[in-house]
């Protein structure tokens, strides 16, 4: 019976573990390439200066 219980649970929970971890690191990578984007941009300033 609770093996039921948790696969009902299991069912909605997997999906929604999942979304919100994708869409966690989708962020996390997005930023680390705007990021570096954004250092790149600093150098080449840097670099036009001297």
């Amino acid at each position: 019976m609770a093996l039921l219980a948790f696969g009902f649970i299991g069912v909605f929970l997997g999906p929604t573990l999942i979304a919100v971890g994708s869409r966690l690191v989708e962020e996390w990578g997005s930023t680390n390439r705007a990021a570096l984007g954004e250092t790149e941009a600093i150098n080449s300033a840097q670099q036009m200066k001297s």
